[in-house]
């Protein structure tokens, strides 16, 4: 008899690829934890940075969100994802709130002011979409 526990684990009884995340030039103070920025705020860059694909629980992986803590997924998954696409989403988070002043004005700020780390974030988001 096989153990209902385990299946339920890898989500629908599918075994899913985990990523190794260990890098040995990044450390935990390499790593952006967001922490001037709400949960709600860091849930969402979590969720833009694809962290869910690395995350070694099921649900999240299954929901393609995060549903644990943001800040500890960023500090386990966040050396898994190169600096200049963690700066994006950091930089994302800012502009969300410049646009909420000045409707229109972030996304502007955000492409003319961080052009290489948005061709990052592209380049991220199309490694992703090509294993669809």
């Amino acid at each position: 008899m096989q153990n209902p526990g385990a299946a339920m684990r890898a989500g629908r009884g599918e075994l899913l690829p985990m990523a190794n995340t260990e890098q040995p030039n990044a450390s935990c103070s390499d790593v952006a934890t967001l922490d001037h920025f709400s949960d709600i705020e860091r849930r969402h860059a979590c969720k833009t940075l694809r962290l869910h694909d690395f995350c070694g629980f099921a649900r999240c992986r299954r929901t393609h969100r995060c549903t644990g803590d943001p800040r500890r997924c960023f500090q386990t998954h966040g050396a898994a994802v190169p600096q200049d696409v963690r700066t994006f989403a950091e930089k994302l988070l800012v502009a969300a709130r410049y646009d909420s002043v000045r409707p229109g004005e972030g996304w502007r700020w955000l492409s003319e002011v961080y052009p290489r780390e948005t061709e990052a974030f592209d380049m991220w988001n199309a490694r992703f979409a090509e294993r669809r």
